[in-house]
């Protein structure tokens, strides 16, 4: 019998020894499993960390794509605002040369007018010394048709003093013989009146003449001034012509004048617009710099990345390596543990090897734990058994100390003791206080 139990406690202390180590490598295999599930978790956030960069990767090339566009519309624009700015430059320029020369016209126009009126001026000098001389001929005219009147009457009175000279002469005549005297005086007289008589009328002839060629002259003075006025009128026609084309032209000026400042503004706000487009150009190449500093970084991650995933791949590869090999000594340790519960299962088999149970055992140490299992840990305590106490023995087997473990029954409860704090049959296997029992 102690040679059975010799052999038996032999092949549980191997069956142990195994279990031990089959523990250990199942804790090995775990913690390799652990690693190789920690490796395969990073690994797969590092892969979701490289899709999360790829897609910021498409999401930064689409921006700079996006951006590139813009930067290309800008550039459009501001190529059609340049070339609007130089139609409009074109346009300022040929506007000023017609600006440049309707002043010229205007210059001109003002030389003419400023010579009409110099024209009119000596025009109005000379109408206005014609009038004088007509007013002065006037007066002479007045003057000589006062001379002539006065020459009539004289003539008037030198004829009634003829007229009555004439009925002198007749009475003279009658009374002839006695006035001869008086009749050579008469005769005398009326000599000296024909005389006067021819003077005066030399002198209304003169007059007449005088006064035809001052007639003469007034017509042609009054010729004169008709064609001045004639020309004063063309000349205030033309004036009124060329104020008329300076009114036109100064609109035309002043149209011309809005026009320029127009294009000057479109101008200023095309080179606004220049300038804008221009700061959105620097802007967004600032943000394609930025984008593709951020692409460059992404992919120095991606790259970094994808050099942990390498080595982490060489880890799980290594670590899987290191499961198959824990794998086939787990294998070669659950035969050799097969081939030793073989040997158990031969020993225990014996009808001897199941004493004692159906035994009455007592309980030797003042308070024992009853156990959910054969064994400590992970076996839980169900129930406490105390010095004196007594069960009867259910079932025998060796627990995963190595030692012998009684299965029995508490309060109804159904639970395993460690066969040495328990006495069968007045035989102890184990110790008090430290002493072993005889």
């Amino acid at each position: 019998m102690a040679a059975l139990q010799t052999t038996v406690s032999t092949a549980q202390a191997n069956l142990d020894a195994a279990a031990v180590q089959i523990t250990a490598l199942e804790a090995e295999k775990a913690d390799l499993q652990s690693n190789v599930s920690a490796a395969q978790t990073n690994l797969e956030e590092a892969k979701a960390q490289i899709a999360a960069l790829e897609t910021d990767k498409a999401d930064l090339q689409t921006t700079v794509a996006a951006t590139q566009a813009h930067l290309n519309s800008a550039n459009t624009q501001i190529s059609a605002l340049e070339n609007d700015n130089a139609d409009l430059q074109t346009t300022v320029a040929a506007t000023q040369d017609d600006l440049d020369l309707m002043n010229a016209r205007i210059a001109a126009l003002e030389t003419e007018k400023a010579g009409l009126q110099t024209t009119i001026a000596t025009t109005q000098a000379d109408l206005t010394a014609a009038n004088t001389q007509i007013t002065a001929l006037e007066g002479d005219k007045a003057a000589l048709e006062t001379t002539v009147a006065a020459a009539q009457a004289d003539l008037a009175a030198a004829n009634t003093q003829v007229a009555a000279l004439e009925g002198d002469k007749a009475a003279l005549e009658a009374t002839v013989a006695a006035a001869r005297a008086d009749l050579t005086a008469a005769n005398t007289q009326i000599t000296a009146l024909e005389g006067d008589k021819a003077a005066l009328e030399t002198t209304i002839a003169t007059a007449q003449a005088d006064l035809a060629a001052a007639n003469t002259q007034i017509t042609a003075l009054e010729g004169d001034k008709a064609a001045l006025e004639t020309t004063v009128a063309a000349a205030e026609a033309d004036l009124t012509a060329a104020n008329t084309q300076i009114t036109a032209l100064e609109g035309d000026k002043a149209a011309l004048e809005t026009t320029v400042a127009a294009a000057q503004a479109d101008l200023a706000a095309a080179n606004g617009q220049i300038t804008a487009l221009e700061g959105d150009k620097a802007a967004l190449e600032t943000t394609i710099a930025t984008a593709q500093a951020g692409l460059e970084a992404a992919n120095t991650q991606i790259a970094v990345l994808e050099t942990e995933i390498s080595d982490l791949q060489g880890t799980v590869q290594f670590i899987q390596d290191k499961l198959e090999d824990a794998a086939a000594q787990i294998t070669a340790l659950e035969a050799d543990k097969a081939d030793l519960q073989a040997t158990v299962d031969e020993i225990t088999s014996d009808p001897g090897y199941k004493w004692p149970v159906g035994r009455t055992c007592k309980v030797v140490n003042k308070v024992i734990n009853v156990r959910s299992g054969p064994g400590v840990e992970p076996y839980e305590v169900i129930a406490n058994l105390y010095k004196g106490d007594k069960v009867v023995i259910l079932d025998r087997c060796i627990g995963n100390t190595g030692k012998d473990w009684y299965k029995v029954k508490v309060d109804g409860v159904t639970g395993w003791i460690s066969s040495g704090l328990v006495m069968v049959d007045g035989t102890y296997n184990g110790t008090i206080n430290g002493y072993p029992i005889k």
